[in-house]
């Protein structure tokens, strides 16, 4: 198999290596992991090798990881798809730089907010929104706490919808001009759409949100306890075995030093009048 290019990309410290076949594939593998991080040593250990093969004669898409074939299909965003799982997973496991978390997060200013939630919740949505609105976006699925003085760690992507969030994300970009990357099940956006000035960050957390869409509701912000956010954060915590006490400390410190919080809506129309007590420096007009 022709493979005239490769890249090592990684997260908090551990890597995997990609192949591609053609500039196509490479287009496609650049699209995906144009912000995750570059080791340093050109000999670095990683932890799988995939090959992003490309056929014009059929046409054809296939993603291997050695003789294992992970999709064989048509449809780029099903194997960016595949692939951006795995590179999520071979990036997690056994990584002792910190807890990892289910999460989205982004930066505003001097704050940084986590809407944790496991896939589908709707955090790209709610986050892809949010930087409409001016929010310097970080990551739509997965971040890694780390240190005494806690950082956020994002892993960058693409922001990764639902098919069912075209309409929502249409009411506020549109689509139809933008460099999407699309399939039956969900599209990949990229989010210099949203954050023409994206630059890499790892700052403080300041506020945690756990959003919750409900039908028809009126959106509301609700301060939950350290109990209560201790609770729903251990929900979306992916590595607790990595650590001796499953960083169980770790997780009740952030709670403990970050207020927490429940927003319920039933849509973003009501949410500026809701996040303005709290953020008025995003929904300014709503404010005073």
């Amino acid at each position: 198999m022709d493979k005239p290019g490769q890249r090592t990309v990684g997260f908090c410290g551990q890597y995997v290596t990609i192949t591609y076949n053609s500039p196509e594939a490479k287009a496609l593998v650049d699209f995906l992991c144009l912000d995750l991080s570059v080791p340093t040593d050109p000999n670095v250990a990683v932890r799988q090798v995939y090959d992003v093969v490309i056929s014009p004669e059929k046409p054809m898409l296939l993603l291997r990881q050695g003789e294992k074939q992970l999709y064989a299909g048509k449809c780029r965003y099903s194997l960016a798809y595949c692939l951006i799982n795995e590179i999520i997973y071979q990036t997690i496991v056994n990584n002792d730089f910190g807890p990892a978390i289910h999460a989205a997060a982004i930066a505003y200013n001097d704050g940084c907010i986590l809407l944790p939630g496991k896939s589908g919740s709707g955090k790209s949505t709610l986050t892809a929104w949010l930087a409409s609105r001016g929010c310097r976006y970080l990551t739509d699925e997965l971040v890694i706490i780390s240190g005494s003085d806690p950082r956020v760690y994002p892993f960058t992507r693409p922001i990764t919808l639902k098919a069912g969030s075209a309409a929502v994300i249409s009411s506020f970009l549109n689509l139809d001009k933008a460099p999407v990357l699309a399939g039956r099940s969900g599209f990949m956006l990229p989010h210099r759409l949203l954050n023409t000035h994206f630059s890499p960050d790892h700052p403080v957390p300041t506020h945690i949100i756990f959003a919750g869409y409900q039908a028809g509701a009126a959106a509301e912000m609700v301060r939950l306890t350290s109990a209560e956010g201790c609770f729903k954060l251990m929900a979306c915590y992916v590595n607790a075995r990595t650590f001796k006490d499953h960083g169980i400390g770790n997780i009740a410190a952030l709670v403990k030093n970050t207020p927490v919080y429940r927003l319920t809506h039933g849509g973003f129309d009501g949410l500026p009048s809701v996040l303005s007590d709290y953020f008025p420096e995003l929904f300014p007009h709503e404010h005073g």
